[in-house]
């Protein structure tokens, strides 16, 4: 279990006003433990992590990212198998926060985002304007800060259990086609979806382990592809 306090309560207050908590009917009900562990098989325990405070379990995962999923309004089948397994493959099943190989100041959450992009979803919360300001003085470009700085903002983010939702930001701001693309997966043309939210969305390279956590999450998902 990681050191942090976490409740619903406190995750949709900080997701700010008009987000709803989740829902137990729907695709996003199929979002439990189980579904992670399918997903990601070495989520199960955090033993011999190494960086215990960024692991988090199969359970956990799934309290915090079903969530997520609903506060964003990721709650179709396809994209919720696109950013699980983004996720799990980039975390390295949901053992690492930060970018440790090789380390790169400012890049972390669970789908190791580049600080640019931490940096503008951190400016997306109000509520979390005051502490920004303190990490960043004032500074709103993200080559202006120290290594520090770049850091303390992803931690902001994990404090918060913002990290979860990364993916999700992402997806919905800065690729709304290919999210509507996901959402509307079908047999026979999911994986050439799925292919280009990695690639032309995200900026991935494709290889067989994270095509592997695709199948496993499109399988836990119901997703036809």
């Amino acid at each position: 279990m990681l050191p942090r306090i976490f409740t619903l309560l406190g995750i949709v207050s900080f997701l700010g006003p008009g987000l709803t908590a989740p829902t137990s009917n729907g695709a996003i009900s199929k979002l439990t433990a189980d579904t992670i562990l399918a997903i990601s098989p070495q989520s199960k325990s955090c033993d011999g992590a190494p960086y215990p405070k960024e692991c988090a379990t199969n359970k956990w995962a799934a309290q915090i990212m079903a969530s997520a999923f609903s506060n964003f309004g990721t709650i179709s089948p396809g994209e919720m198998a696109a950013l699980t397994s983004l996720m799990a493959y980039e975390s390295g099943d949901f053992k690492y926060d930060f970018k440790h190989f090789p380390p790169t100041a400012g890049s972390g959450t669970r789908s190791m985002q580049k600080i640019d992009f931490n940096l503008e979803y951190a400016q997306a919360f109000p509520s979390l304007k005051d502490k920004l300001h303190t990490i960043t003085g004032g500074q709103t470009a993200a080559a202006s800060l120290s290594d520090k700085q770049k850091n303390d903002i992803v931690q902001l983010l994990i404090d918060t259990n913002a990290d979860f939702g990364s993916a999700s930001w992402y997806l919905s701001t800065k690729c709304p086609e290919v999210r509507n693309q996901l959402a509307a997966m079908s047999k026979g043309s999911g994986t050439a979806v799925w292919e280009a939210y990695i690639t032309q969305c995200v900026g991935g390279t494709m290889d067989d382990s994270r095509r592997q956590y695709f199948t496993r999450a499109a399988k836990a998902y119901g997703v036809q592809v």
